[in-house]
């Protein structure tokens, strides 16, 4: 609740900003408020869902973000193009109100549409309670009795992987931004000054991007069946460096899209940790 009001007001206030400084404190503050958003959601799925299931329902977390461009993208643009005609204010600021402000009553109601725990879940019969509340103590008792076989959080940082994980995944986030950001601005530029054309462009172009990777190289198209996969083949770890690497190194080679530089990873039933030769 207190993520989702935060991250509204912050959102909202951006439309206060008369100096492009102002405009970086504004969204300093709004990463500031949603910072503990998505490992919050990763928690609560972690109430709901033992580790057998976790990974293909934080798959169906993601697909949201994919889901909320396709909405926003042309809603942006409809605003944008609206709020033209309004007796006062910017149509970029209008941007950020209205698309705010609906945060901050998600938020609000959010207590009454969500339970912490199954136990509490009023829509979920005795037998699905006792059964999910079952499954999780079950997963919970395996963590503790793997417990003695884990290390300190810091020795992370001493994995030659674990800074492999940290560059593809900064690479991902820096063109997934680089998108979002710039895109209107070169549709504005190239092809149309409609805000409504420009959302809908936006959406085309981003669609087609992804369609063009995945037609270019079967591992993208595997990415996304792979959190499914990942739950029953129980390497999470050795599956999702392969996938991600083999999607930055993608090479033109019309006989295998295979990485040029290969990673490897140790797993066993007590330690996983992975290396790279």
């Amino acid at each position: 609740t207190r993520i989702m009001i935060s991250w509204g007001l912050c959102s909202a206030l951006c439309a206060l900003s008369s100096s492009p400084l102002q405009f970086y404190f504004f969204r300093f503050l709004l990463g500031l408020a949603e910072a503990g958003f998505f490992p919050g959601i990763i928690l609560y799925l972690t109430y709901w869902y033992p580790s057998a299931y976790r990974a293909r329902t934080v798959a169906l977390f993601m697909m949201a973000i994919a889901f909320a461009g396709v909405i926003g993208s042309p809603v942006s643009g409809w605003i944008l193009e609206s709020a033209q005609d309004f007796s006062f204010g910017k149509p970029w600021q209008w941007l950020f109100v209205i698309e705010g402000l609906p945060t901050v009553l998600l938020g609000i109601f959010i207590p009454f549409l969500l339970t912490d725990r199954p136990e509490s879940a009023t829509w979920l019969t005795d037998s699905e309670k006792q059964e999910i509340a079952q499954a999780i103590q079950v997963d919970n008792q395996n963590k503790l009795s793997a417990s003695g076989n884990e290390k300190p959080t810091w020795h992370a940082l001493r994995v030659p992987l674990f800074w492999a994980c940290v560059l593809i995944y900064f690479s991902f986030i820096l063109g997934l931004y680089s998108i979002s950001f710039w895109m209107p601005q070169i549709i504005e530029t190239r092809i149309t000054n409609d805000k409504i054309l420009i959302g809908w462009n936006a959406l085309f172009l981003t669609a087609l991007c992804k369609a063009s990777a995945a037609l270019k190289n079967e591992e993208y198209i595997k990415a996304d069946l792979l959190e499914v996969y990942s739950d029953d083949d129980k390497r999470r770890l050795m599956n999702t460096v392969n996938v991600n690497w083999n999607i930055l190194n993608n090479n033109d080679s019309s006989e295998s899209c295979a990485p040029k530089i290969s990673i490897r990873c140790n797993v066993d039933d007590e330690n996983r940790e992975g290396v790279i030769p």
